[in-house]
C-alpha cells in the first residue's frame, strides 16, 4: 500500500512546510483546481480513498474527519458486493 496526499488548498511551499512539520515521507500531488480530487469525489478535507494498483477507486471516506477515516475503514471491512 501506498499513501498519497492530493493538496488542493495550500500553495506548493506551504504543503511542503506542512509535510516537512508532520514528518510526512509519502509523495503528494499539487492539485489545486482540483482535477484529481474532483476525480475521486473529495470535496472536503480532509478526505480518504482507497485505489487499486490500476488506480480504480476502491473505497473513500463518506464524512469529514476522524469519522471520514472510521467510514473508510468500514468500507474496506464491508463485503464486496
Amino acid at each position: 500500500m501506498q499513501a498519497l496526499g492530493i493538496n488542493v488548498a495550500d500553495s506548493r511551499a506551504d504543503a511542503l512546510d506542512f509535510e516537512e512539520e508532520f514528518g510526512w515521507t509519502f509523495p503528494s500531488i499539487f492539485d489545486p483546481d482540483r482535477n484529481l480530487a474532483g476525480q475521486l469525489g473529495a470535496s472536503y478535507q480532509p478526505f480518504y480513498a482507497v485505489l487499486d494498483a490500476e488506480g480504480n477507486l476502491i473505497a473513500r471516506s463518506l464524512t469529514r474527519g476522524g469519522a471520514g477515516w472510521e467510514s473508510l475503514l468500514d468500507a474496506l471491512d464491508a463485503p464486496a458486493s
